[in-house]
Order: structure tokens, then sequence, then C-alpha cells
């Protein structure tokens, strides 16, 4: 492929109104700055030079996969003037000179050449020409200017001569002069490096609007820094400004400094400028920026770099964390959504069976199946992709997702995640190769997960809670229910253990990755106030998959029952064992049975009656003593009455109950349990609304155990924010069950 020798048609100009350093032909090389080979440097020689991928071609160019075409690229030598060029061979993901895309281009001196977006780096150089050159010009120049064969119009051999002398003269001086430039060169080089220089290596990383809050604290990117001289330098500033109709992209100017460079030592810079909305686009683009170090007025050095700028939608999952920008609770469709299903949600009383994190997780993807949403995979080459590897994927905020019915793992795992927050569950998304899922706090203690109605196969245990896997594509599944999403994400379980599966907490995420969810337009926001969130027969369908959904955990209730009644245990041992597994499955009041079975099952089988105030239990008591761990079983009952208790005497009972296992407990260091058992009670007046008891009973778990007073001011500084205020409390109190 010839170039040109005028850079019209199909040449590309890439410093207007700027001082060009072309390159000089005997100078040239090649540095690898980003590829299988960083610092291998390679002379350029001959006139026709191909890179690539393929073995065959002159500079092999390995790395970063398929994105090097085979045949790549092109470096021809320009006869005409001795100049480099660069041309394109029709790659698949195309030739860049910082930053630019070019088909053919002069290349310059510091060029960084880029096979593809975010591929190999080269940098295009040239070196200084040595002074035995100078001097074989020059006794070349005086050969040719005594050789017989060179005509100097009519002049004699002595005019010749002459002028030849006169010739010569100044060749010698100016080569004097050019070796004693050379020579100081080479004594300096031999003392060391000069003075002052600076090596700088910017790597901006693409922008994605999604991420645009976070980006206050998540660098765009970063700078190397390297101080190539002689001396420390001090005072250093870092500035970084976009270019050629991007100035508005930044809110403020942009620099950071540097207040110390040792010699030889090298600073990383993160790059934080303040992004303004003008950055924001519905499509990618890519624009220029420029990186400059100064020290004072002075510039040291400078770098222009490529930045892609990508669409809201667009999003890169080498960031997993980064998805909880999409998740929203606040998202205009999704608080439609929810405040609809909330009231038609069946009747649920507090303490029940499942969990009331587990219904309410049930009952929305309910609602959703029942809304219609389908499944839809994204195009598997989108746009983005193609620009910028990393570029991989396209998600939908929550209400586009409502609004269209339609979307694929992780637009549907983005909808499901903010429901179940704007309903105040935790949720957390599961980032695998090619696929993305759900996780939800079931509202269980792992520590509880053995006497809980949750098969351990069918749960996630992390950061010491139980979570329920869900797999949201099922609603795109006719007649997809709860149970069906939850069987469907078994099976990576194992994944999520090995550490194959990231899960992402979304609201540890939401700590750096601010949501960022675009306001719908006028338009958009008068359809989702159209839309019939609730359809006829919505409150039954719930109903029934929760009836599903009980029937399944019954079943695993009945089995743990039958495991306990197999074994060879005293009546009063197995009683309680069946008692504490009531209790941890919100199974109050056969929990409350249980126990009351294990402390006066004698009584009961003599015709003597359950005691129903704190003066028959007393009498109770001492007309029966209690089996076995009687402090344990009576703290065991008056924590299921409390949990459980249809009216205020019932409160009144528990805590008789538990003033009496506490006056069964062992005193001092040897029961550290005590401590939390009297702050039990105290919280147990506190939901009575006895205000002297609990302050009283305070006191004394405060005296029996000092850490009890920061747990107290944890649990009382519930404000009901993101769940009701007794929630909390209700979980420290049953913890006691053991």
């Amino acid at each position: 492929m010839a170039v040109s020798s005028e850079e019209g048609a199909g040449s590309q100009s890439r410093r207007t109104g700027e001082t060009t350093v072309v390159s000089r032909a005997e100078d040239a090389k090649i540095v690898f700055r980003r590829c299988g080979r960083p610092g291998e440097t390679l002379p350029l020689l001959g006139g026709r030079i191909t890179l690539g991928r393929s073995p065959k071609n002159d500079i092999v160019v390995k790395g970063f996969g398929d994105v090097v075409s085979a045949f790549h690229a092109l470096l021809i030598l320009r006869p005409e003037d001795r100049s480099w060029w660069i041309e394109d061979l029709d790659s698949t993901n195309g030739t860049f000179i910082n930053g630019e895309r070019v088909q053919r281009a002069r290349l310059c001196e510091s060029d960084l050449v880029r096979f593809a977006p975010a591929g190999p780096e080269l940098e295009f150089t040239t070196r200084l020409v040595s002074p035995a050159g100078i001097v074989e010009s020059a006794v070349s120049a005086f050969g040719r200017l005594l050789a017989p064969g060179v005509r100097l119009g009519g002049a004699s051999r002595t005019k010749r001569i002459r002028l030849a002398a006169v010739s010569l003269t100044l060749v010698l001086a100016c080569g004097a002069a050019s070796l004693r430039l050379f020579a100081h060169r080479e004594v300096a080089a031999s003392d060391g490096p000069p003075a002052v220089a600076i090596e700088i290596r910017p790597e901006v990383d693409p922008i994605y609007g999604s991420l645009f809050l976070s980006y206050r604290s998540v660098p765009i990117g970063r700078v190397e820094v390297r101080n190539c001289g002689s001396r420390p330098l001090s005072g250093l500033e870092v500035s970084f400004e976009f270019l050629k109709g991007a100035e508005g992209f930044l809110v403020v100017p942009y620099e950071a400094r540097i207040a110390e460079l040792p010699v030889r030592e090298t600073r990383t810079v993160p790059l934080l400028p303040r992004l303004s909305t003008e950055v924001l686009c519905r499509r990618t683009r890519e624009v220029s920026a420029l990186v400059r170090i100064a020290q004072g007025e002075k510039v040291l050095a400078e770098r222009r770099v490529g930045v892609f700028i990508h669409g809201d939608n667009v999003f890169s999952w080498e960031r997993p964390e980064g998805v909880a920008a999409f998740i929203d609770p606040q998202d205009p469709a999704v608080v439609e959504f929810i405040d609809a299903v909330w009231l038609h949600r069946p009747a649920a009383v507090e303490a029940e069976f499942p969990p009331p994190a587990v219904q309410a997780a049930a009952g929305i993807f309910t609602a959703l199946a029942e809304l219609g949403i389908e499944y839809l995979p994204d195009a598997l080459t989108p746009v983005s992709a193609r620009i910028d590897w990393r570029a991989s994927d396209r998600v939908k905020y929550p209400w586009e997702t409502l609004v269209s019915r339609t979307g694929d793992c992780d637009d549907l795992s983005v909808l499901y995640a903010a429901a179940l927050e704007a309903a105040s569950i935790p949720a957390a998304v599961a980032v695998g190769p090619e696929h993305v899922f759900l996780l939800f706090d079931a509202g269980i203690d792992e520590a509880l997960l053995d006497s809980a109605p949750l098969d351990a196969e069918t749960v996630v245990v992390h950061g010491g809670r139980v979570w329920l896997p869900i797999e949201p594509t099922v609603l795109g599944r006719p007649g997809a229910s709860f149970n069906a999403a939850w069987a469907a994400a078994w099976r990576h379980r194992q994944a999520i253990a090995d550490g194959g599966i990231a899960i992402v907490d979304v609201r540890e995420a939401w700590k750096t990755y601010h949501p960022m969810n675009p306001v719908p337009c006028e338009r958009i926001t008068e359809r989702i106030e159209r839309i019939a969130w609730v359809r006829d027969g919505l409150v039954r369908a719930i109903e029934g998959s929760l009836d599903a959904l009980r029937g399944i955990l019954k079943d695993n209730l009945r089995q743990k029952v039958a495991e306990i009644e197999a074994q060879d245990l005293p009546a009063s041992l197995r009683g309680r064992s069946l008692g504490v597994l009531y209790a941890r499955s919100g199974l109050l009041v056969a929990a409350r049975e249980a126990f009351e079975w294990s402390l006066f099952g004698v009584s009961l089988l003599e015709g003597g009656d359950i005691p129903t105030t704190p003066a028959e239990l007393r009498a109770a008591l001492a007309r029966t003593p209690p089996e076995g761990d009687a402090a344990g079983l009576l703290f065991d009952l008056g924590v299921s009455i409390a949990l459980g208790a249809p009216k205020s005497e019932d409160l009144i009972l528990a805590a008789s109950c538990l003033e009496s296992a506490i006056e069964r407990m062992p005193e001092g260091d040897t029961a550290p349990e005590r401590g939390e058992a009297l702050l039990r009670l105290a919280l147990v007046h506190r939901i009575r609304g006895d205000l002297a008891g609990e302050r009283r009973w305070c006191e004394s778990a405060f005296r029996e155990d000092p850490s009890m007073r920061e747990v107290y001011r944890r649990l009382s500084t519930q404000d009901g924010r993101r769940s009701g205020w007794n929630d909390a409390v209700r979980g420290f109190i049953l913890k006691g069950v053991r």
C-alpha cells in the first residue's frame, strides 16, 4: 500500500494549530508500552514493516487475545521526506494514535499507537544521531567538492580549490561545534542524567454515565510520574483537562500536587476530576484529554490521551460492585409498584411462619410474575463492545424494565433487588461467568440455621446471615413462581462457596457506587402512573405462592421434628428441643406448648393446669420443681410467650418467667450469658411499655456485663426508617432461645 506524498484525501491531520515534530528515518524505533513485552525497543529497519498478531509479521504484537488482527497495521517510510507513516490494514478493532482512530497518518515523536481501543500500546520515538555521522557527512561533502566529476560551472581548478577550502573550513567549523555539543552531551551522560527530566504515563479508564455520582470517590484513571533527572523535584502540579469540544465536562479545572519527587522514584497520582452533567449521554463516544506536569509556570511534560464516554446504560463487569448504581429503591416506577403491591398483600402478623422477609420477597416476586415481565437477552455483540472491549453489557434501570416488561438476567436482578430494598429487605447481586442472579437476606442468623425450617442445601450463608438465592429469569417462564425461582438458583451454591461467583452486597456497594437513576421524561412518567400495577386475583396469587412455600418449609420442619423424636432423650429435653425448633421457625404458639409440657408435664398428667399468671407460675414451680435445666426452660418459655403474646397479660407472665429463670442462673464470671438474659428481660418490659422496669433491669445488665450498654444503645436507637422499631429488639430477644 503506497502512501501519497501529500496529506490529501485518506490521510488524517492530528496536529492542527500545534508544532509537529516529525520523525527521521534513521532515528525511528518502536517501544512496547502495554503488551506482552513491555519496555522492549525495536529499531525500524526497512521501508515497509507489518505489525499484527500473526507470526508472519515483521513485528509481532502479542497479548490481549484476539483484539489485534492477524495483520493489523503497516509502517511505511516515505522516500520524499524520509518520514514514517502508519496505515490500518482494515483491522477489526481499529488503529488509534493518542486515542484518535486513524486510517492513515504521519507518525510524530512520542506518538502512542494503540491497536483496538484498549488493546496493546506502542510508542513511536527517535534517538540522537551519533557524532560519527556528522564527521562522516563533513568528509563526504569535502570529497564531493574535490572530485573531478563535480561540475562547478566554468570555474578553473584554482577557483575550485579555493571554494573547496572555504567550504571545508565551514564544514569543519560546523562539525567542530557539533562535536563539542555532542561531547558535552556525552560528558553529561557520563556524569548522569540531566538535572530535570520527567516521564509521565497517564491511563484514563472509560467513563460510565451510570457511575456519575461515584466518580467523586472513584478515580477515572491515574498518572505515573517518574523523576528521570539528577535532582529531586518539588512543587509539581498534575493537571487534567478535556479537549476538542469537551471542555465543559469538568465543573472546575483539575489539579493535584506532588510535594516531593526524589530521583528515580515514581508517584502514581489518581485522577479525581469533578465531572459535570455534560458528560452524560445516551450513546458511547470518544473525546481527547490532556495530562500535563508543571513546576510553577514551566511545563515539564504533557501527554494526550483518548477517553471513552459511555452511555448511561453501558456497564463493565470488571467492577461488579458498580451494578449497585442501577439499584435505586427510589426509582419512580418501583415506588409505584411497591405501594400498590403492599396494599394488596395478604394480611400478616409478627413472628410468622415463614419469616416475614421471606413472605414479603415471595409476594413481590409473585406480583412481578403477575405483571407479565418477560425474559429478553441483550444482543450478543453490543455496540459498546465493538468500541471498548471492557464495556461488555447494557443494563436497564428498574423503571425501564417495568415499563418495557422485558429484560435479561442483569436487568431482572436489578429490578427485583430495587423492589426488595424498597421493602427494606437487604439484597445482593451474584455475579458469575456470563450470568447474574440475586440473593436476599431471609432475616435469620447463621447460628440459627440448624433449627430453622430451611434446608441448608438451598440457602447461602453470607456475612453471618442466611440468604436465599433467586433466579430472576424464571419470571419469563409460564407459571413463574417464587419456589421455582428459588429452586433454580440452588445449583449455584457450590460456585459461590468456591469463589467462582462473587456476591455484591447492595448496601455495602452503595457506600461507593451511589444510585444514579436518570429521571424519566414527562411522557414516561405519565405512562408509569397509568400502569395497572395490581391485577385481579393478585391477593389469591400471592396467598397461593405463600401456601406452596409453607408446604416446603413444613416438610423441612417435619423432617427435623422426626429426627428429634427419634433420639433417645428424656421427655423434658425432647420437649425443649422441639420448642427451640418451633421458636426459631416463627411458630411461637407451638414453641410455647412444647416448653410448657417440658416444665409442667407431670402436673398436666395429674390433671393440673398450665399457669397463666405470675402467682400461678410461682405456685406451679414450688409444687413441682422442673427437671433438668430449669433456668433455660423458663427463659425459653418466657421468650416464646413474649414474642407470640396475643394479649398484654401474656407479657406480664413472660416477664415473670424470665425473672424466675434469672433467679436460677449462677452469678459472676462463671455465667457470661447472665448479662444478656438481664438485658432481654429489660427489653420485654420495653415491649410492655413499663419504662421503670426497663431501666431497673438495664442497670442490672450493665453491672453484670458492661458491654451490654453498647448493645442496648444500638437497639434503642432503631427509629423504624429501615424496619419496624421492634424488629431489632425482637430479633435480639429470640436469639436467647438455645
